[in-house]
């Protein structure tokens, strides 16, 4: 294939994305990855035993805020990112500060625990578990703003497509053989 072949079907049909349009996209993604992570969460994990004394613990709002502010990061820079010649200085600052904050937190605790319990703070009773657990939930919420940043800047010949809540469902192939990404 030449490479005008290629411009020209990647500019058929390609009109201006309304600006309501583009905020209805990353919600419904946003609201399908959430719901997805949310069902494979209650599915492998349940719903924990303590959580009505445990929303009184000030630790498990730090743990919520610290989700929040990288979730609105990730967003700003999702959409940032997604259009092009915007400009994208904060993107570090709102996913760095977060981390940061975090990381202070925890210094602190470490430093003030006892030297024998250091390691058990820092590893925690499920390390073995717990990294593969968060990408697995946390893959659901990532490809979907993903893909909608893909849908609203590549044009597709079959109109717009929800994608569950797998990334192995990305791409197809459309009648004339070319692999491409699916619209969301």
């Amino acid at each position: 294939m030449k490479t005008e072949d290629l411009i020209a079907l990647l500019a058929t049909d390609a009109g201006a994305v309304e600006a309501p349009a583009l905020g209805q996209r990353y919600a419904a993604a946003i609201g399908w990855g959430v719901l997805g992570a949310s069902l494979l969460m209650l599915l492998l994990l349940q719903i924990r035993q303590d959580l009505g004394q445990a929303i009184w613990l000030p630790m498990f709002w730090v743990k919520m805020g610290f989700v929040a502010c990288l979730a609105a990061g990730g967003l700003f820079a999702t959409i940032r990112l997604s259009r092009p010649g915007a400009k994208i200085d904060w993107v570090p600052v709102a996913l760095g500060l977060p981390v940061l904050g975090i990381w202070s937190i925890a210094a602190v605790v470490l430093m003030e625990a006892e030297p024998m319990e250091r390691s058990k703070l820092f590893f925690g009773e499920t390390w073995k578990s717990c990294p593969l657990l968060i990408a697995m939930l946390s893959d659901k919420s990532f490809w979907q703003p993903f893909v909608t940043v893909v849908g609203g800047n590549m044009p597709s010949a079959h109109g717009p497509r929800m994608v569950a809540f797998s990334s192995h469902r990305l791409m197809r192939r459309d009648r004339t053989g070319i692999t491409r990404c699916i619209s969301v």
